[in-house]
């Protein structure tokens, strides 16, 4: 089966305007996205929210960089299946890979989907896919997949006229609430 037909079958059992939504996220496989990004961090482990600004770079297929803008910040990178987590300051700590496990992997994998904008099956894989309130997507870890003991679901909001994701919304079996929006897309 072609890619193409790969991709029309994933489209073709969703619900229509799930269908709609996805067409309009499609980019041409194979490019570059830079963003300005926001993270915030909600944990009951926190006396307030953990906020950080930094900036975004993804490269068609598999890398990611996440750079925090503060110099006691950190640069997270995905390339491939290895995740890197390093202090932009190289006196304060060393870097080194992330622990693995299904969690990461899924949650890692449908980033890269995601922000690649191109692959509607891997988008797809082990996820169970719906739109809630408001039009945005909700992407969660299949009834038995063991990321479903670290990730409740992954909601996404896209741009209305570009297909641009916009917010990524984290929310964790344990209660807490990761937000990354997004902003200043260049492609």
């Amino acid at each position: 089966m072609s890619e193409a037909a790969a991709v029309a079958d994933g489209l073709a059992e969703l619900p229509r305007a799930v269908q709609r939504r996805l067409e309009l996220w499609q980019k041409p496989a194979g490019g570059q996205l830079r963003a300005r990004y926001r993270l915030t961090r909600q944990s009951s482990l926190l006396y307030e929210p953990l906020v950080v600004q930094g900036e975004l770079v993804f490269t068609a297929p598999s890398r990611l960089e996440l750079r925090d803008d503060e110099a006691s910040g950190a640069i997270t990178t995905i390339a491939g299946d290895a995740l890197t987590i390093a202090a932009r300051d190289p006196q304060l700590a060393r870097a080194g890979p992330a622990p693995d496990s299904p969690a990461r992997r899924w949650l890692q994998g449908h980033l890269l989907a995601l922000l690649g904008a191109d692959d509607v099956v891997a988008l797809r894989h082990a996820t169970r896919l719906r739109i809630v309130r408001g039009g945005a997507l909700e992407l969660c870890p299949t009834p038995g997949h063991p990321a479903r003991q670290v990730i409740r679901e992954l909601r996404l909001s896209l741009d209305p006229a570009s297909g641009e994701v916009t917010e990524l919304v984290l929310v964790e079996a344990s209660g807490d609430v990761v937000t990354l929006t997004l902003s200043e897309h260049r492609r």
